[in-house]
């Protein structure tokens, strides 16, 4: 079932490393599974978990930001009368498993060369989340799979109706889990644009605004609604007489950065060059095979403001100015470019699939494929970039090395600890 496709998209014409990725990508996502599963049981009991404290946010002291998921664990918690960091631990098990489901799902069927190979394994992608543990179950995970489902109503198998009443009723409630993905609406909008796409394009504009209008009413609600000082007092007080859980780290966070300007003033003197240099040169080698491929896209169809660009590149780094101004407001840069290429390798790859671009081979593109037909240099390549280096979470962190080998490492030891 997983190996045998009747069809495939073809990235390229195929060449010696060209086949549907479903066997290598579905090993792949098999070990990350695994890992993921023993590293979730092992953080949900550790006290000071950035994840677990983010996951025990909710409403019992009044609404505030990200408190949807906590409040319904505290509430199943209460009725089971089962632990709520186990609770925690089911949840998060439960959304990252649908993720790999879906993304297999999403990527099985595309036929894939040397090239958009190394942009499905690149380390910033599904791998990171394990390379850092503070990443791993943290809830920008349900934001992926909400944009999943919504490029799955938004294909060419589907009615625009579905994606239109997605969008108009989901995306509030991922709002409400994590209001940051309103940094990333741009993707939304493009998807949103080309699934309506018809010649009065300003009246697509217009009900493009209608459908994302009550999105933007529980995001304002949301930033002009921060916890209080005396809610933030009594939600801590319903964790510890409930659970004997404190409100430290990010529960302590929606009492010192309750607001956007806040945010922003703490993280001001991280804005150094050293590190705003660090992560630029991080996005263009992360990107970097996304941004070739991208680079060699071309439009199929005649779309009024999209036709307008050469190649999905151009496109691309528009949304990604957009998307980039979260690096404003948190400390958490490495998540924030790890959300930013899951939205970029998905929106590519849903465009392709689905026939809005496909490819078209530069001397560029053929001379680095031509390089890649010798396959010790690149599976050399492949191993150095795809397994041999990681971003760290915060802006003032540097780059990591041999994470691949580490994380069997930390998966070996937490193993033997519990024999």
């Amino acid at each position: 079932f997983f190996f045998k496709q009747k069809t495939a998209y073809e990235i390229v014409d195929c060449d010696w490393s060209s086949d549907v990725c479903s066997s290598d990508l579905f090993i792949y996502l098999f070990f990350l599974s695994i890992f993921s599963l023993v590293f979730l049981f092992d953080k949900h009991n550790v006290g000071n978990n950035w994840t677990i404290s983010e996951w025990l946010i909710n409403y019992q002291g009044g609404f505030t930001r990200r408190g949807l998921l906590g409040d319904l664990a505290f509430y199943i918690s209460t009725y089971f009368d089962v632990k709520i960091r186990f609770i925690i631990f089911f949840l998060q098990t439960i959304f990252y498993f649908i993720f790999i489901i879906l993304t297999f799902n999403f990527f099985k069927k595309i036929k894939l060369n040397s090239l958009s190979r190394l942009s499905l394994y690149v380390p910033i992608f599904l791998l990171y989340p394990l390379a850092r543990l503070d990443a791993l179950g943290r809830k920008e995970t349900i934001i992926f799979l909400f944009y999943i489902v919504f490029l799955i109503l938004a294909s060419k198998n589907f009615n625009k109706k579905y994606c239109n009443w997605f969008t108009i009723f989901i995306l509030p409630i991922s709002l409400l889990i994590y209001e940051p993905i309103i940094f990333f609406f741009p993707f939304i909008i493009l998807i949103l644009f080309l699934k309506n796409y018809n010649k009065d394009y300003l009246n697509v504009i217009k009900k493009i605004l209608l459908i994302i209008s009550p999105s933007i009413i529980i995001f304002l609600f949301i930033i002009n609604n921060p916890l209080s000082e005396k809610g933030h007092e009594k939600m801590c007080l319903s964790l510890l007489t409930n659970f004997k859980e404190d409100c430290g780290m990010a529960l302590s966070l929606l009492k010192t950065k309750s607001s956007i300007t806040e945010q922003f003033i703490a993280n001001f003197p991280y804005y150094k060059f050293s590190n705003l240099l660090r992560y630029l040169l991080i996005i263009i080698i992360g990107f970097l095979p996304l941004f070739i491929l991208s680079a060699n896209s071309k439009f199929n169809k005649q779309i009024k403001i999209i036709s307008h660009f050469d190649n999905f590149l151009q496109l691309l780094l528009i949304l990604l100015i957009f998307s980039f101004s979260i690096l404003l407001f948190m400390q958490d840069w490495g998540r924030a470019v790890n959300i930013a290429y899951t939205f970029s390798i998905f929106t590519f790859f849903f465009l392709f699939k689905n026939n809005y671009i496909n490819i078209k081979r530069s001397k560029f593109y053929l001379l680095t494929l031509k390089v890649f037909k010798n396959k010790i240099i690149y599976f050399t390549i492949f191993f150095l970039y795809c397994f041999c280096w990681n971003i760290k979470i915060l802006i003032t962190e540097k780059i990591s090395f041999f994470q691949f080998y580490k994380i069997i490492i930390r998966f070996l030891k937490i193993l033997i600890s519990y024999s």
